[in-house]
């Protein structure tokens, strides 16, 4: 694949909440070419049914690099104690949360032991991470 010096950046708009425990709903609104015309596609969707019963932090704005793979290494469906289905990056298949550590502890430590960085541009976690992080809530909730 042939790749130009400068990264293209293009902006998801999503519309992620909850239906039930662990069950979310998340729209695909849209992919934009700046943040200020994703943002402001949130706010004239905030006046539609539906979408204005649910607060404004319930839009996502994602920065996606155009020709940047994702999950390249593969992925595994690892189960939880409440019997919910986490597909996790398969790097991590053996990582175990430790006693008394926080999803965002887990994930920092495990990216450190392999090598990966984790650093987006949007504020919001990639792909692989947010699986990660959500995998942990869960795993945590179970022990508490």
């Amino acid at each position: 694949m042939e790749r130009t010096n400068k990264p293209t950046v293009v902006y998801r708009l999503l519309h992620v909440h909850d239906l039930a425990r662990y069950n979310i709903a998340a729209k695909a609104i849209g992919i934009y070419s700046s943040r200020k015309n994703a943002q402001d596609e949130a706010t004239r969707y905030m006046k539609l049914g539906g979408f204005r019963d649910y607060p404004y932090s319930c839009f996502y704005v994602i920065e996606y690099e155009i020709d940047a793979c994702y999950w390249q290494e593969g992925f595994i469906a690892r189960m939880t104690p409440q019997n919910i289905s986490c597909d996790i990056p398969l790097w991590a298949s053996e990582e175990q949360i430790r006693k008394g550590e926080r999803p965002r502890q887990f994930l920092k430590r495990i990216l450190a032991k392999h090598g990966k960085d984790e650093n987006p541009k949007s504020g919001f976690f990639s792909e692989e991470s947010g699986a990660l992080v959500r995998y942990a809530r869960i795993i945590l909730e179970a022990k508490e």
